[in-house]
């Protein structure tokens, strides 16, 4: 999926960076996200829960990302499926297997205040899912890049709160 954003590709990525705050803006089932281990400044390892309408039993995912600028000035962030020692296998959980995930950011060639974003995403959601459930999970992960071009959107500004 591709799309523009209206920041420069540093704080775009600075944010995403920020799970903390990104994951809970872009991923709207997901609860129980906590950081497992930085491994250094552009690797970390994470996990999250999320919550699945009945009678689909809910998922986790444990992952590994990986977030960086090229020296080109284009941003990379990428995420796979690990084993970590902090999160076992948990009971009423399926385990999700992300294979790869993520995107490229490449500053907008018309405006290089502006981002645009290039998202890839593959996942196996494991266990009994119904095919329309599983293609509503589709849709789901296009809604977290919308959500990400809106988080950025400029807000409308009451100009007499300046006068």
């Amino acid at each position: 999926m591709l799309l523009g954003c209206r920041s420069q590709v540093d704080e775009v990525l600075k944010f995403i960076k920020n799970k903390l705050e990104s994951h809970v803006v872009l991923n709207t089932t997901s609860y129980d996200h906590k950081l497992l281990e930085q491994k250094d400044e552009g690797r970390t390892v994470w996990y999250s829960a999320y919550r699945m309408p009945w009678p689909i039993d809910s998922r986790d995912c444990v992952w590994e990302t990986l977030e960086v600028i090229q020296e080109d000035g284009r941003g990379l962030c990428l995420g796979r499926s690990v084993r970590h020692k902090k999160a076992p296998a948990r009971r009423g959980y399926v385990r999700v297997d992300m294979r790869h995930c993520g995107g490229l950011l490449d500053p907008c060639p018309e405006n290089p205040n502006h981002t645009v974003f290039t998202f890839l995403g593959q996942a196996d959601l494991k266990g009994w899912i119904p095919g329309v459930a599983g293609n509503l999970a589709s849709v789901a992960q296009a809604e977290c890049v919308k959500r990400l071009k809106k988080h950025f959107k400029p807000k409308k500004v009451d100009e007499a709160a300046y006068w």
